[in-house]
């Protein structure tokens, strides 16, 4: 169970939920590959032909930091969540420390979408809400910005 359903009140509903695109990860999910390929292939040389083995221990490291690397990458889009209820819109992120972010659909002013031409052919982009207060939050890499700025606007409307 997510953030989004442990937190949600009575009589409220989920109508939109999303996450960080996949796209934006690849970067560092690729280096991972990368890295745990080498290694892998490095330690089964150096132990196949009995050569150094710190190199082997070595090899075993970067190993480790390639499947990290592919790890963080998976937690950092499975653990962060964009959803609008038909009360607020609600946005979690973070992977070993939680950053909230709630705002009831009646205190927005603003909701602000930028895509680059990558994120516009993909489906992802930056979102900016500005709150009545004037104070404003960013937030990189959401799939389908468009969509959800679509979401938040119909629920003000409402």
């Amino acid at each position: 169970m997510g953030y989004v359903e442990q937190t949600i009140g009575k009589d409220e509903v989920v109508l939109m939920k999303s996450h960080i695109h996949w796209l934006t990860m690849m970067p560092m999910f690729l280096t991972g590959v990368l890295l745990a390929g080498l290694a892998g292939t490095a330690i089964f040389y150096i132990l196949n032909n009995n050569e150094n083995k710190i190199m082997a221990w070595a090899g075993c490291v970067l190993l480790l930091f390639g499947i990290m690397l592919m790890f963080s990458a998976y937690l950092k889009r499975s653990r962060s969540e964009f959803a609008v209820t038909n009360k607020r819109v609600v946005i979690k992120t973070g992977i070993f420390t939680k950053d909230t972010f709630e705002m009831l659909k009646d205190k927005i002013e603003s909701i602000a979408v930028h895509q680059n031409f990558v994120g516009n052919m993909f489906g992802y982009g930056t979102i900016s809400i500005k709150g009545t207060g004037g104070s404003t939050e960013t937030f990189k890499y959401i799939s389908d910005p468009m969509k959800f700025k679509q979401c938040v606007q119909e629920q003000n409307v409402a």
